[in-house]
């Protein structure tokens, strides 16, 4: 092979890593639920609130 063709090779490589590189720094920096889905998803309180129970029975009488 002529060397500069392993040249072009070499730097189509260095460039194609270099892109992979920075799509996948973007995607892990940047990547953030919208605020919707965080409240979605975050864990329930087993607790009863014993008085709002006892708040919404005595509006219902």
């Amino acid at each position: 092979m002529s060397r500069n063709l392993i040249t072009v090779l070499t730097l189509t490589l260095i460039t194609l890593l270099s892109v992979v590189i920075v799509v996948l720094a973007q995607t892990f920096l940047k990547s953030t639920l919208p605020e919707a889905t965080k409240k979605q998803i975050e864990p329930l309180d087993p607790t009863l609130n014993l008085e709002l129970i006892e708040e919404l029975e005595s509006s219902v009488k």
